[in-house]
Order: structure tokens, then C-alpha cells, then sequence
């Protein structure tokens, strides 16, 4: 099923569960039809969340370009980390390019969490001393 179909899935009974990237789970908290059971950064101390491929054709052929490519990823996630709030407002549907469907309240519940105190209490977050983060 496709990530963008899983909260209304959720919400229709036609699912009782999965296991997908956010803001897909913030949005099914958000909407009261989910809640998080486990964060996969709770069970695999730092793991690789996310990761960004090149063409080796393009790393051989163009490694200037793909020293760019990679040099401006690693900017744009430096800005975010200082700007989360603002990321949040810029890649939503109400943003000036409106980069994705999901609203600014769940980017920013990804984005810009930093109250995981219920988590912890319900045994969704059971390393506190783990770098947290949903994103």
C-alpha cells in the first residue's frame, strides 16, 4: 500500500497497523485514527534513517557534479536543523511551493518535536539516553 493511502486505511478499518516514514504517523496521530507503538530509532541505536543514492555512471563520469549535488544535501539539512519550524511552514501544503501534501502541524510534530515525555510514559520510547528525533 502506498504511504499516502495508510491514514485513510487507518481510519477506515481497511488496516489495523504499519510500518511507514513520517510525517505519514504524525499525520494518523494527528487525525486520532493512530498512535506510534515504537520509533525505529527506540529499537536500532543510530540507525540509517534515511539515505541518498547517486548514479555511478554519475559518480565516474561527473564526480564535480556529484560533489555539488551532495554539498548542497548536507547545506539544506544544516538549515534545516537550525529551522525546523520554518522547514515545516516552507514544505507543507500551505507553503509557497507546497512541496508536499501534508500540513504544517504534522511537518512540524516530525520536524520540530522535542516533548517525548508521553512517549516515554507509555513505554513507546524505552532508551531515553538515545539521541531522539523522528526525522
Amino acid at each position: 500500500m502506498a504511504p499516502a493511502e495508510m491514514v485513510a486505511a487507518l481510519a477506515g478499518k481497511g488496516i489495523a497497523g504499519n510500518i511507514v516514514a513520517e510525517p505519514f504517523n504524525a499525520q494518523a496521530e494527528i487525525a486520532g485514527v493512530g498512535k506510534i507503538l515504537r520509533f525505529s530509532g527506540d529499537v536500532w541505536r543510530d540507525h540509517a534513517c534515511c539515505v541518498t543514492f547517486l548514479a555511478e555512471r554519475d559518480l565516474a563520469e561527473r564526480p564535480e557534479w556529484a560533489q555539488r549535488v551532495t554539498n548542497a544535501l548536507v547545506k539544506a539539512q544544516q538549515w534545516t536543523l537550525s529551522n525546523r519550524l520554518q522547514t515545516a511552514q516552507l514544505l507543507s501544503s500551505s507553503g509557497p511551493g507546497k512541496y508536499t501534501p501534508h500540513s504544517p502541524q504534522a511537518l512540524a510534530k516530525v520536524l520540530a518535536a522535542t516533548d517525548y515525555a508521553e512517549y516515554e510514559k507509555s513505554g513507546v520510547v524505552r532508551h531515553k539516553g538515545w539521541r531522539r528525533g523522528r526525522a
